[in-house]
Formats: structure tokens, sequence, C-alpha cells
């Protein structure tokens, strides 16, 4: 992917479709940066097509409002924060956690 870095790279499938920004697509976002912590790069950095090229930021957008690209956390990330990126990156906006919820796991996990 080039340089070019705007919003949309941590924005929610429902914001991306133009939907309305709510707590769900903050808590979408949330998952993101936390990917972005784990992997140190922005979200889908270096994705490449079928065909080996760098997938261009449209044909990211596309698929992430299709509900057909997901960040996946690295081998590295701890399993209650990987299971957190997941969660708060579901494509349903009702699957995600409330930022309640975020908090309370995020609290078990630095205190285990």
């Amino acid at each position: 992917m080039s340089h070019e870095v705007g919003t949309f790279l941590w924005a929610a499938p429902e914001v991306l479709k133009g939907g309305k920004l709510t707590v769900a697509a903050d808590i979408y976002s949330f998952g993101m940066l936390l990917s972005e912590l784990d992997t140190h790069q922005v979200p889908f950095d270096g994705l490449l097509t079928e065909f080996g090229d760098v997938m261009v930021p449209m044909a990211i957008v596309m698929k992430v409002m299709q509900g057909t690209l997901r960040m996946m956390p690295s081998k590295e990330c701890p399993p209650p924060i990987a299971a957190l990126i997941h969660s708060c990156t579901q494509f349903e906006p009702s699957k995600r956690p409330t930022a309640a919820q975020v908090l309370y796991l995020l609290s078990e996990e630095t205190l285990a």
C-alpha cells in the first residue's frame, strides 16, 4: 500500500457505507488501533492481491464494507488481546462488545 493514510483504515464497515458514527463504530476503530499496536503497522499495510500486487486503498475499503477483509492479530499477540481485537472488529455492530465490556476485559488482562 502507498503511504496514503486516512481514517478510513480504522473505520467500521457501516461507517464506510455512509452510516452514522456510533459507539459500536468507535469500538471497531479501537479494535483496529489494538491491531496496529500489536503488529506495529497501520491496518492492512502491505496487503497483497491474489496476483501479488499491493492492494490499493479502494479495494481494501470495498472488502471491509463487504465483510470479506478483517485484521488478524500477530502470532505474538497475547490470546486475550487477540480475542478482544477479534470481538471489537466484528462485521455486525451488534456483535461487538460495549465500552464497559472492553474496559472490563482490559482490566482483567492487565491485572492478571
